[in-house]
């Protein structure tokens, strides 16, 4: 008698709201020089290189800021994973594939259109910076043992 099952959050639930808002401060501050190097490019050089590219810098903009927030959403929920080496490059290359999903939405449109290029380079971009970004971002904002 008097004995009462405690529940306790998990780990996991307990870091869930500081590990998001790392993963989007981290991301959103990224993006911010993203966003201010498109800006300064657009001021010096005008509408050119971005009519080249068939874009416009209402879209750049857009993308970067969208593929930043789900960046910094991926690492929020999977931030268990960054513990260790091979899982913070597992998270690099989420994080990395959202944010070039994102830049090819705006440059190539709907992905129902794209081809097998296209998703072949998607793939490439998120691992090979994944793999390099993932432990780096690890090792440079980690607070835990």
């Amino acid at each position: 008698m008097g004995q009462h099952k405690v529940r306790r959050r998990s780990a996991y639930l307990a870091n869930l709201g500081a590990e998001t808002r790392l993963g989007l401060t981290i991301s959103l501050l990224m993006t911010a020089f993203y966003c201010a190097y498109v800006v300064g490019l657009f001021l010096l050089a005008g509408s050119g290189p971005f009519d080249r590219l068939g874009v416009t810098l209402g879209a750049v903009l857009a993308t970067y800021v969208a593929g930043g927030l789900s960046c910094g959403l991926l690492y929020g929920a999977l931030h268990p994973l960054g513990r260790s080496y091979v899982g913070s490059m597992v998270l690099g290359v989420a994080g990395a594939t959202a944010v070039f999903f994102a830049i090819a939405v705006a440059m190539e449109g709907p992905p129902a259109a794209w081809g097998k290029g296209e998703w072949t380079l998607l793939r490439w971009l998120g691992v090979g910076f994944g793999v390099v970004l993932g432990p780096f971002v690890r090792w440079k904002f980690r607070t835990r043992p």
